[in-house]
């Protein structure tokens, strides 16, 4: 039997370690939009935006995104 050793950073380990979260996002059209109701309103479109990057930065999946209008 042969065992191979990897030498690794410490952030490439805090990398390896770190939990995956799948996570849901919740979106919500504010009064001042609802005349925009024919479509997503740049209201949601920007919240949607804002709220993946926020979890791509954490290593977060999103799995799913709800929309209240």
């Amino acid at each position: 039997m042969r065992v191979i050793f990897m030498r690794m950073t410490n952030l490439q380990m805090e990398e390896l370690l770190a939990p995956t979260y799948k996570v849901g996002v919740y979106c919500r059209l504010s009064k001042e939009d609802e005349d925009s109701r024919d479509g997503e309103s740049q209201s949601i479109g920007h919240q949607r935006e804002m709220i993946e990057e926020f979890c791509k930065a954490r290593g977060w999946a999103v799995e799913e995104v709800y929309i209240e209008m």
